[in-house]
């Protein structure tokens, strides 16, 4: 396959290194939001300003991002088209990208939507999802058995190195605070993936017993985002 020009390899790593900067601003800003507590009203406003223009900037950078991915595309493929060996090998490494979840994919499956009692239980202000977030990892890892492809926590692509933990009144899902309602995505066939959790004794009858509101739903299509962040492996080298 043919090597990415300087300026092109330049022009992703621009990119993806200030997408990483504004991801990690964004997750400053909710997180010093959190551990402040209670704040004053024009402070508040500061942070939700200043977490809105974080926000508008990223996605320009995710605009920009995709914008030379798709041109990286066209370029390989007007390079690959008259070489079928260039082709397959282009086909795997798209196959590949897909496996690991950096790649959009869409089709059918099931939306699992999870969210605190309602208001007007008399218990409810004692009980919060994101302190029982270890159900988010049950039901993540119970869809991961039960052949979901993909997998996404609020718009969070699920991936090999994704993590879900408990930072203050959120959780932590690839490094970004999540709090509730929250929607989980999968990818798969409905009816195992929705039979996986509703069985007798499941997942879904523990969590509302626990007065938690859950609601499961089979869909026609189903449209995941790619994981969005930038793998770096440390300590993990390359078996020759």
């Amino acid at each position: 396959m043919r090597k990415l020009k300087f300026w092109e390899t330049i022009a992703i790593g621009l990119v993806a290194v200030s997408l990483g900067i504004i991801l990690s601003l964004q997750f400053k800003v909710v997180q010093n939001s959190l551990l402040g507590g209670l704040v004053p009203s024009r402070k508040s406003a500061e942070i939700a300003s200043e977490l809105v223009k974080v926000r508008e900037e990223k996605d320009k950078l995710l605009m920009q991002l995709a914008e030379v991915e798709n041109k990286l595309d066209e370029i390989e493929e007007s390079s690959v088209k008259d070489n079928q060996f260039l082709m397959n090998l282009k086909n795997d490494v798209k196959k590949y990208k897909t496996i690991g979840g950096f790649t959009d994919v869409t089709g059918s499956g099931i939306t699992i939507k999870l969210d605190n009692p309602p208001e007007d239980m008399t218990f409810s202000s004692d009980l919060n999802i994101i302190d029982d977030y270890t159900y988010i990892i049950y039901l993540v890892n119970e869809l991961k058995a039960a052949g979901a492809e993909a997998i996404a926590v609020n718009g969070q692509r699920i991936i090999a190195t994704s993590e879900i933990r408990q930072a203050s009144d959120a959780i932590n899902v690839n490094s970004i605070p999540l709090s509730a309602p929250i929607t989980i995505d999968a990818i798969g066939n409905p009816d195992t993936l929705e039979g996986a959790l509703s069985a007798r004794f499941g997942y879904v009858e523990a969590i509302r017993e626990k007065n938690y509101q859950i609601e499961v739903k089979k869909m026609s299509k189903i449209d995941i985002l790619k994981y969005s962040g930038v793998v770096k492996f440390k300590y993990a080298e390359e078996v020759e």
